[in-house]
């Protein structure tokens, strides 16, 4: 008697079940809630021919990293360094990824590398419920 012929129909089952399962909408995947904020940053750098630092102002913020609009070209995973103007606070973070848009505007999505709740000096103490479970209330 062959196992694969139970086996195997019960894992492609299962599989099937978790494809299947409600997909939550983008918002509510995030770890972490954002706020839209206007802080003046330095970003700072090393572009392709030598190192940058470009001042720039926050579009929203969160407990995990930020989203500056930025003219130097960077790249996806490149570790930057950018510096809260109001509390000349410093943080290590990557570039997450890149959104231009409709004026052509580009931004960068910054994730911090070590957690830095307190970088924008703004309380995120009330966010560990997740998105979706506030939303039911």
């Amino acid at each position: 008697m062959r196992l694969d012929k139970f086996i195997l129909p019960r894992w492609s089952a299962l599989g099937r079940e978790a494809r299947s399962t409600t997909r939550l909408p983008a918002a509510e995947k995030r770890r972490a809630h954002r706020v839209a904020a206007s802080m003046p940053v330095l970003v700072y750098g090393h572009s392709a021919h030598a190192p940058f630092a470009e001042p720039a102002t926050t579009a929203n913020v969160s407990k995990t990293g930020g989203l500056v609009p930025l003219s130097t070209h960077v790249i996806r995973f490149q570790k930057l360094v950018i510096t809260n103007l109001q509390t000349n606070e410093d943080a290590i973070c990557r570039v997450a990824r890149f959104i231009q848009n409709d004026d052509g505007h580009n931004f960068v999505a910054l994730e911090f590398l070590h957690p830095a709740p307190h970088f924008w000096a703004i309380d995120f103490a009330g966010d560990s419920t997740p998105v979706h479970t506030k939303l039911n209330l």
